[in-house]
């Protein structure tokens, strides 16, 4: 292994490793075929320009109706759905198993309140979307991003920019759910933003908590560690474009992070799934975090 220029901006290293120490990802591939996995109908329009991308924020792609439709502008679901097919339990709602108790909303959501849910559920999905854009290849299967040689840093930035307003919004989205559930249901029982997930004392059995500890983790790294845990691993080159992969540290997590209990955050998650944070984000967002959102829109439509 050879160590790559340091970002002293970021506390960020480009490594470069042999590819059987990289944990195998579907579709991956290596060696003289690493970029085939990449869209490179965008490689000639990039050498071209002399520069990484240029892409403009498709905002309308997203208003076209890339992020589902409010529940609330369709008919009125059933008042029972099954929590998820991931996560048995006793209760008929996702938010139930976090609160452990049968709360239900007191009335239907006036029209701000609709408006702010669905505003911060379209905040994720658009960090997403850019996210999703700016990496090259499949953001769940290969998540690698390509940079022009002379670029390396600013692209590498750009990524942990991106990842960065993703968690945050994530973190925004659930305090939103948060503070409305508690606003429409009776006061003997008042969520916290700690009942979100069991590595800050929530109820161990909901899937989604489970699943969203990890990047409750990594969005409290960067917050108080620099992005301590994050680095990046050069996979392949052609011409004058590098690709990278952005890789969890767990060891520099757990040791220089500074956080309280570390290992709390990656009770949850095993080695593989926490190796490649955006692939991680990619199956969240699309799977666990809909299901989720989904389902507080039943339950806040169920009064």
């Amino acid at each position: 292994m050879t160590g790559g220029a340091h970002l002293p901006f970021l506390q960020i290293v480009f490594v470069i490793v042999a590819s059987e120490q990289y944990p195998p990802l579907t579709e991956r591939l290596y060696g003289e075929e690493w970029y085939a996995a990449v869209r490179w109908d965008r490689i000639e329009t990039l050498r071209r320009q002399k520069r990484l991308r240029k892409r403009p924020v498709a905002t309308s792609r997203l208003l076209a109706g890339r992020c589902r439709r409010s529940v609330f502008e369709t008919s009125r679901p059933s008042s029972k759905s099954p929590v998820t097919a991931d996560s048995p339990s006793d209760f008929d709602y996702q938010l139930q198993t976090l609160a452990r108790a049968d709360i239900e909303p007191d009335d239907r959501l006036q029209e701000s309140d609709e408006i702010r849910l669905s505003a911060a559920k379209r905040t994720v999905d658009q960090n997403y979307y850019e996210l999703d854009e700016y990496i090259d290849g499949e953001l769940r299967t290969n998540p690698i991003f390509l940079c022009h040689t002379d670029r390396v840093e600013e692209e590498g930035f750009e990524a942990l920019r991106l990842l960065h307003n993703y968690l945050a919004s994530l973190y925004s989205l659930n305090e939103t759910i948060r503070v409305l559930c508690n606003r429409y249901s009776s006061p003997a029982v008042e969520l916290t933003g700690g009942d979100f997930t069991p590595v800050s004392g929530g109820n161990d059995e909901s899937y989604y908590g489970r699943k969203l500890g990890f990047l409750r983790g990594l969005r409290t790294d960067f917050q108080h560690g620099g992005f301590s845990c994050l680095t990046f691993e050069k996979a392949g080159e052609l011409g004058d474009f590098e690709g990278y992969h952005v890789v969890f540290d767990r060891k520099a997590f757990i040791t220089e992070s500074g956080l309280r209990e570390p290992n709390r955050f990656l009770r949850w998650t095993n080695e593989a799934e926490q190796r490649h944070p955006i692939s991680y984000i990619g199956t969240f967002h699309q799977r666990t975090l809909q299901d989720f959102y989904d389902d507080v829109e039943r339950w806040f439509a169920s009064a």
